[in-house]
């Protein structure tokens, strides 16, 4: 009984558009045609939306996996050298304002760390982070990094060399 439903839709309605047409085989099969047609566009189309989904899903897991490590990684080259690591990291809070407009943003470093009596806000990059200071970005971040913590410095982590740089700025030495 479940196998005749379907038939018997179909009969259905291959008769009512035959009765519309006047009985033109040829217009049924077209009009059969085009709806199969569109059928497979919505259905080819759902698909790839799922499939895209599915992909930046398993994409965005694989990062935060190796950012894990990264994570990991550099914790291990701090604490080899000396460092003492923060446990908990409080994000800070700027205000900054747009014509009278306040806005709140967060702030949060990669980590914080201690050595010698001295802080520090720590930066991690990889390669494709542009672990250097001649990147515009970077260097806004650590900027921002050393105005809000106030450290003593800023070290940048350069992980695809395994190497730490210690950024100083010289402020307000311009004249501004």
């Amino acid at each position: 009984m479940g196998d005749q439903l379907p038939m018997n839709l179909i009969q259905s309605v291959s008769m009512a558009v035959m009765a519309g047409v006047g009985a033109h085989p040829q217009l049924v099969f077209s009009f059969f045609l085009v709806v199969l047609v569109w059928m497979g566009v919505f259905i080819g189309a759902y698909g790839f939306y799922v499939a895209q989904r599915a992909i930046r899903y398993f994409h965005d897991a694989q990062i935060q996996k190796d950012a894990s490590q990264v994570d990991q990684n550099a914790r291990l080259i701090l604490e080899q050298m000396g460092f003492s690591i923060a446990k908990n990291i409080d994000k800070q809070i700027i205000r900054v304002y747009q014509d009278g407009n306040p806005l709140d943003v967060p702030i949060r470093p990669d980590m914080l760390v201690s050595k010698g009596g001295k802080s520090y806000v720590v930066d991690i990059k990889t390669k494709h982070q542009r672990p250097r200071l001649s990147y515009p970005e970077t260097r806004r971040q650590l900027l921002e990094y050393y105005v809000t913590y106030k450290p003593d410095g800023v070290l940048l982590m350069d992980m695809e060399n395994k190497r730490i740089h210690d950024v100083r700025f010289d402020l307000f030495t311009n004249g501004f």
